[in-house]
């Protein structure tokens, strides 16, 4: 597990003319509950630009937003499948109440999307939520599980790796390219799970 990621990393890479948008992501398991209905689920504690980056739009409801970040407010939004284990099909997701790690969240939104996205991620049963609460009330940490960082179209992709690597290394003082103490992934990377290339890099 990667531990060394924080805020200097993702500062230091937003100043990368190559790079357009950095979105940090922590993750966690949990159970979640509605009434009689409950699940195990991932969730994802994120910004709110994630959902652009990710290409992970919302179809009823809304993101949540970066005052929700700010204000660490209990929001969630949540895939498809999940929508429909907790609340059924006749039951309208948007504005309930659920329990997940013994705290009250308000439902917001619901993905758009199903399936498995970028590198193996269930959406149908994910739940995403201000990486605040997560980071800070559900995880106790401070560091990022990982980053997600969009490339801008003008540049290779294996430049934006490049200064990825350089602003890491310099960042954790690390000298000998042996001895990284991160991993990068891009979407070639995950191929065969994806099935096309976008220009999102991940940490």
């Amino acid at each position: 597990v990667v531990t060394t990621l924080k805020q200097e990393d993702m500062d230091s890479l937003l100043r990368e003319p190559s790079i357009n948008a950095v979105v940090p992501e922590v993750r966690g398991q949990a159970t979640i509950v509605y009434g009689n209905n409950s699940a195990n689920v991932s969730y994802e504690g994120t910004t709110d630009n994630f959902f652009s980056v990710r290409n992970l739009p919302v179809g009823k409801g809304f993101t949540f937003t970066k005052s929700d970040v700010d204000s660490l407010n209990h929001v969630i939004v949540i895939g498809q499948g999940l929508a429909k284990t907790l609340f059924g099909s006749s039951v309208d997701p948007i504005n309930k109440i659920v329990r997940l790690k013994n705290s009250s969240f308000k439902v917001v939104g619901v993905l758009s999307k199903g399936g498995t996205g970028a590198f193996g991620v269930d959406q149908d049963n994910l739940v995403i939520m201000p990486l605040t609460v997560a980071q800070k009330q559900l995880l106790g940490i401070a560091y990022f599980g990982n980053l997600v960082i969009e490339a801008n179209e003008k540049y290779d992709v294996n430049f934006v790796r490049s200064r990825i690597v350089f602003n890491l290394r310099q960042n954790h003082g690390v000298s000998d390219p042996n001895k990284d103490d991160f991993t990068i992934r891009t979407q070639e990377d995950a191929l065969l799970l994806l099935g096309n290339v976008t220009s999102i890099l991940t940490l």
